[in-house]
């Protein structure tokens, strides 16, 4: 995911533009990290437990991380104007 922005430098969105992004941003990423951080919680807490009875965990931790990486595409997206986000 997101290889075509590998070797690219990211733009600078314009001055007036900057505030709203950043909002936007921190937003759509805010979400899966707490949830990130919640299930990392709970499998702290049953840490005698073997790692696939905590399956239930670590798969919502695969889906969270799947999303924040997904997001992080889309914001790069809108910055470099490469894709229809």
């Amino acid at each position: 995911k997101c290889t075509h922005h590998a070797r690219q430098p990211i733009a600078q969105p314009a001055p007036n533009r900057t505030q709203p992004l950043a909002i936007k941003a921190s937003h759509e990423l805010k979400t899966p990290m707490a949830s990130l951080s919640s299930n990392l919680d709970a499998l702290m807490a049953n840490g005698g437990e073997t790692v696939a009875s905590q399956e239930r965990w670590t798969g919502n931790m695969r889906e969270d991380i799947d999303e924040l990486a997904d997001r992080a595409c889309r914001l790069l997206d809108i910055v470099t104007g490469s894709g229809d986000a």
